[in-house]
């Protein structure tokens, strides 16, 4: 099977949050995150209620819960927004502009080849040490951060994109398939 694609600035992108941010593993990065940014509204709403401003619930009083729960709620937006703008600097800058190079990927029974302009590199299956799927796209992981960006939207065909799938299923370890779901 073969296809040709290069990946855009929003597939590394979504590549990028995702490893840095929205897979899995990071639950626990993301767990301590939103306890950091909390920790100090729950200090604040505290100090407010010992010093007796909630007694009334004066203006003042739902002035200040409003800003402290809008800043608190921008606080979960700008984390992700700010991996997504890191992103967005690496895919504009003009050193990077081999990532984005048209690439023919040929995968078969042995492993995937990836070709472009500039170069070539065989994967054998093993070489592969985690499989993440997303709505759009597989990230096929040669190290903790490094993978193969695989768009689903290179898919043509519903046949082409279940083939695909087929020979990641069969050719994929086990090991490499579960470990997202294990913590890896």
């Amino acid at each position: 099977m073969q296809l040709q694609y290069a990946i855009s600035a929003t597939d590394y992108q979504a590549y990028y949050t995702w490893v840095m941010w929205d897979a899995p593993k990071n639950k626990k990065r993301r767990a301590t995150y939103f306890l950091r940014q909390g920790l100090p509204l729950l200090a604040f709403l505290a100090a407010f209620y010992y010093t007796g401003t909630f007694a009334g619930f004066s203006r003042f009083t739902w002035l200040a819960i409003f800003f402290l729960a809008a800043t608190f709620g921008f606080s979960f937006f700008n984390v992700r927004s700010k991996y997504q703008r890191i992103a967005l600097e690496i895919a504009e800058d003009p050193a990077n502009a081999s990532i984005f190079l048209s690439n023919l990927l040929t995968i078969d029974n042995s492993g995937i080849v990836l070709k472009n302009e500039q170069s070539a590199h065989h994967f054998s299956w093993q070489a592969f040490i985690r499989k993440e799927e997303t709505k759009d796209h597989y990230f096929l992981f040669v190290s903790a951060i490094q993978a193969l960006i695989v768009p689903k939207r290179i898919f043509t065909t519903d046949v082409e994109r279940q083939q695909f799938a087929s020979l990641l299923s069969k050719n994929i370890s086990l090991d490499a398939e579960f470990a997202a779901s294990l913590g890896s």
